[in-house]
Parts: C-alpha cells; structure tokens; sequence
C-alpha cells in the first residue's frame, strides 16, 4: 500500500471546485450549514464535486503537525540568526531544533525546526517576516516533522 504524500500549495492555484469544497466544509464545521444538500446549494457545488474533493483536500492548521521544519539561507554577519531566532520566538513558535552549516561564500545555511501549536500567526506569515529581516537571503518552508 502507498503512503499518500501531503503537499502545501497557495491558494491562489486552486480549482473553483477546490475552493467551494474547502468553504463548504467550513460551513459543515460551524454549523451554518446543515446538511450536504443544504451546503452545495450555498457553495453552488455538485454533490458529486463535493465528495471527490472533501476527504482529501484540508486547511493547514487541521491537516499538518504542529511541527514544522524551516530552511534558511543566511548572510554571515553577527546578529542576522539571532534576529531570526527573536522573529520566531515573537511569533510565539517554539523552537526545538537549529542546524547551521558552515558558511560557504559568506552564506550558511540553517534548518530550524519549530512546533506551531501557539503561534499567533500563520506559518506563511512567519516565513514572509523572516524573509523581511536584513541578512535573510532566502526562506523556505521545508516539510513536517514527522
């Protein structure tokens, strides 16, 4: 049997049937909806497009560990991982884990691995502020932690 494979994607590339499945959900979860039919007459959806899509297509924040694992691409100036590293701990992350390589060409890079469950904001949020900081090159959100 084949383990399916989870993969982020932006919302922006999601099908018009993908994104009335995600709000039909949405309104099944908090109960503005309900029943099936009820809900895919709101979304304008066929029943059959609802049911293809419902079990496999999910919100990050109900789908993914709260462990999550972030590569970096640094400058090797003093201070830049330590801005980093205070980023995260305002974003109220966690961090559990930090790997630095030895800089090349006066880069390094860094794996950091952060538990997510008490973070005020989303993860695509924390990367596009760490992305901000002088001396980040690059950020990149690299998979789960399990």
């Amino acid at each position: 049997m084949n383990k399916k494979k989870l993969y982020i994607i932006s919302e922006d590339i999601l099908t018009d049937a993908m994104r009335k499945t995600i709000l039909a959900k949405e309104l099944l979860e908090t109960n503005q909806a309900k029943s099936i039919s009820h809900v895919i007459s709101l979304v304008d959806i066929s029943r059959g497009t609802f049911y293809k899509y419902k079990d496999d297509i999910h919100k990050v924040a109900s789908s993914v560990t709260d462990i999550v694992s972030i590569m970096l691409l640094l400058e090797n100036h003093s201070g830049v991982l330590s801005h980093v590293i205070t980023q995260i701990s305002n974003s109220h992350a966690n961090i559990l884990t930090i790997n630095q390589e030895i800089p090349l060409g006066n880069k390094a890079r860094v794996s950091i691995y952060i538990e997510t469950k008490n973070m005020e904001n989303e993860i695509l949020e924390l990367l596009d502020l760490l992305q901000s900081l002088d001396g980040v090159l690059n950020v990149e959100f690299a998979d789960g932690g399990k």
